[in-house]
């Protein structure tokens, strides 16, 4: 949650393959929406691989759009011992 609580990033959503296509990803989405509704969060946004389809598929059903933006991930590297 970022922006003065007004905005919100989800960073990771995953169900273990044994678990896939029961509805438990619709269900967390829907926990994670409701729950940013609730405490006054005015936009979501997420960002999956251009081919995972299925979660595109997810994302879109939650209303979310495709916009084209991509973002480069960085990580810093561990401090020497």
């Amino acid at each position: 949650i970022h922006d003065h609580r007004t905005s919100l990033h989800l960073v990771r959503i995953a169900v273990h393959t044994h678990w896939q296509g029961r509805g438990i990803a619709k269900q967390l989405m829907g926990a994670i929406i409701t729950h940013a509704q609730q405490i006054g969060v005015l936009r979501v946004t997420l960002n999956t691989q251009e081919h995972n389809h299925v979660a595109q598929q997810l994302y879109q059903q939650f209303g979310f759009v495709i916009t084209g933006d991509r973002y480069d991930i960085y990580a810093m590297p561990a401090p020497p011992h």
